[in-house]
């Protein structure tokens, strides 16, 4: 408890000093220092999010233009947006059967024109096929 005691006394006499009242108004001026600047930063930063904001509005509002959208409000932007996406994907799948397409017709032309080299007559009989087909002699110009 004696302990307690001088311990308790020994901040008391330190808090009454003209060295500790110098160093607590020392700090208490360098926290003001530290807020002002922090408010001062967060005022910037907030200024550079507005800005930031406006220039992507604005540009999505010319895109938007470019694109022939027409929307004044967010529920529009997003009707339209879904629109597109589903526009989107409705191509894609159609490019993708078209891709395959394309590719059969490729392989089916090959398959054509491989069986006409295989039946094409060595002779140089004027470009008249006269090998069966099916069993059947035809006589044609190929």
């Amino acid at each position: 408890m004696d302990v307690f005691r001088t311990q308790m006394m020994s901040a008391i006499t330190q808090f009454k000093s003209p060295d500790y009242k110098q160093k607590v108004q020392q700090q208490i001026n360098t926290e003001r220092e530290r807020q002002q600047s922090l408010t001062s930063r967060a005022a910037q930063l907030e200024k550079q999010v507005r800005q930031l904001i406006d220039e992507s509005v604005a540009l999505l509002r010319l895109r938007m233009t470019e694109l022939g959208i027409e929307t004044d409000t967010p529920d529009d932007l997003m009707a339209k947006a879904r629109e597109l996406s589903v526009l989107h994907r409705d191509l894609t799948l159609r490019s993708v059967e078209l891709q395959h397409h394309v590719q059969y017709l490729e392989r089916e032309g090959q398959n054509l024109m491989t069986w006409m080299q295989k039946n094409q007559d060595p002779a140089g009989s004027n470009g008249i096929n006269k090998k069966p087909v099916n069993g059947v002699r035809v006589l044609s110009k190929v």
